[in-house]
């Protein structure tokens, strides 16, 4: 399930919510497990369907059932206007998270807080997180991504 919300003054809300599991999980082999996107570059995977600083195939699974969201509120200038010289730059806060709850030893989350908008003229396309991780709700870690805001060039980054 996913929605984009347009809250006029206060931005927009997007999110993916999604579940699943393994009827018959006594026979997988590693192709059938439940795969979550991770990365580990500086370069930022689709927002809305990634995690910006899991390792990749750290937490694939078999489980009977998983939760997993994706969370992202846009500001669209709500806060950023009323710094009078930051103001001019025309930069947009992000906030975002990435989770998913598998059992009680196998849960990840994300925070991330960002620009958008970062640019010149018509090319504003850059945005810039900073994103803590925690695999457990333990042992925090911590990244920077540089991606392509969401919505630019007719693609929307929640549909790769």
């Amino acid at each position: 399930m996913r929605d984009d919300m347009q809250l006029n003054l206060w931005g927009t809300f997007e999110y993916r919510i999604a579940a699943g599991g393994f009827l018959w999980n006594n026979r997988s082999y590693t192709p059938d497990y439940t795969h979550f996107n991770g990365n580990q570059i500086i370069l930022a995977s689709p927002y809305l369907n990634s995690f910006q600083v899991s390792p990749y195939y750290l937490n694939s699974n078999t489980q009977e059932i998983y939760g997993l969201l994706h969370a992202e509120h846009h500001f669209k200038g709500l806060l950023t206007n009323k710094i009078p010289l930051f103001r001019r730059l025309k930069y947009y806060l992000v906030a975002s998270t990435n989770m998913y709850y598998v059992n009680q030893d196998n849960n990840y989350m994300e925070l991330c807080v960002g620009l958008e908008n970062i640019g010149y003229k018509i090319f504003r396309i850059v945005r810039v997180d900073g994103v803590v991780g925690y695999n457990n709700f333990k042992n925090p870690v911590y990244g920077v991504r540089i991606g392509i805001s969401g919505g630019v060039f007719g693609f929307d980054s929640a549909d790769d």
